[in-house]
């Protein structure tokens, strides 16, 4: 299922997505400009959506739908229950209420409390089904042997089976993929830059046996391709669209010198600050472990602890 030697580097992980979340929660749609101006310091609360320091968001609970889900055998109507009891009851939730949800997302779970099944549930047009709401939730693959041993046209199945209940187009699932990649070479012990090097070249081979490969390329060019060490913040958006959000976690994760630093650089990018924040703050802690006095703030920590015991 998963190896013992990356239980904790997955327990890690996690916490540092759900730091990175937190930051992000009392900020979210905040310019850069104002950002630039009053940046995000500290762990706070209220803010954007009113909710006490520490609260994680849809983000956070979506994740560990999926790790509890993936720990149970990865079906992919399992997870889609699971998405549903989070949108309808509150499940894993920080406090049992959705407070933040996607349009695109709130739209699949309707179809799903409809009657849809999973595949038929998620969006399928471009325009409105390349949101982040899939790359958010995607972490938890890139520890499970089920995943890690198969090969790259299976490995990529996977990861687009499991957007595709909310988000049914191959760019969000190629960022996804590229996400996960990148993680679980970091878990192997390679360096950011080999990691990413490594992750782009897994990306490039599953994008060959696509026939959506020129779109998907044409629009991933500056992800696949360039030095994300020196592109300037000014060609760096840090929006909802999934692209975006990808080049924003490389980019900040590439600035950072340590926890805190990599993911208050991502926040300080402004607009979907929770996003952002969760998935740098995952590479970050893989790289530098979580920051303890973060970790100690956040709400309802036995929910989190509950979905990492195996």
């Amino acid at each position: 299922m998963i190896q013992e030697k990356n239980k904790q580097i997955l327990s890690d992980a996690v916490w540092g997505f759900v730091i990175g979340d937190a930051l992000g929660v009392p900020v979210e749609f905040e310019s850069r400009e104002l950002l630039q101006k009053y940046p995000v310091q500290e762990l706070t609360g209220w803010g954007s959506h009113h909710q006490p320091p520490g609260t994680w968001s849809d983000d956070t609970s979506m994740m560990l739908c999926t790790l509890e889900c993936l720990k149970k055998g990865g079906s992919m109507t399992d997870l889609a229950n699971l998405f549903l009891s989070w949108y309808q009851d509150g499940y894993l939730a920080a406090h049992e209420e959705l407070f933040d949800i996607g349009i695109t997302t709130r739209l699949a779970m309707e179809r799903l409390q409809e009657g849809d099944p999973w595949f038929q549930s998620g969006n399928s047009e471009e325009r409105s089904a390349c949101g982040n709401g899939s790359l958010m939730r995607i972490l938890p693959y890139a520890f499970f042997d089920s995943y890690i041993q198969a090969d790259t046209p299976t490995r990529f199945s996977q990861i687009s089976k499991a957007g595709s209940i909310t988000h049914a187009h191959v760019i969000p699932h190629f960022c996804s993929f590229l996400y996960v990649e990148l993680i679980k070479e970091l878990i192997n012990g390679q360096s950011l830059l080999e990691a990413l090097t490594a992750a782009r070249e897994h990306t490039i081979a599953a994008m060959d046996q696509d026939p959506n490969k020129e779109l998907v390329t044409n629009k991933m060019q500056q992800l696949l391709e360039a030095d994300f060490s020196t592109i300037p913040v000014t060609q760096i958006k840090s929006g909802g669209y999934v692209v975006h959000t990808l080049e924003a976690v490389i980019w900040s994760a590439l600035q950072g010198t340590d926890f805190r630093s990599t993911v208050l650089t991502a926040i300080n990018l402004g607009e979907d600050t929770d996003t952002v924040g969760a998935l740098t703050g995952a590479v970050a802690a893989i790289l530098y472990g979580p920051d303890l006095e973060w970790k100690n703030k956040i709400v309802a920590p036995d929910k989190i602890t509950k979905v990492l015991s195996f």
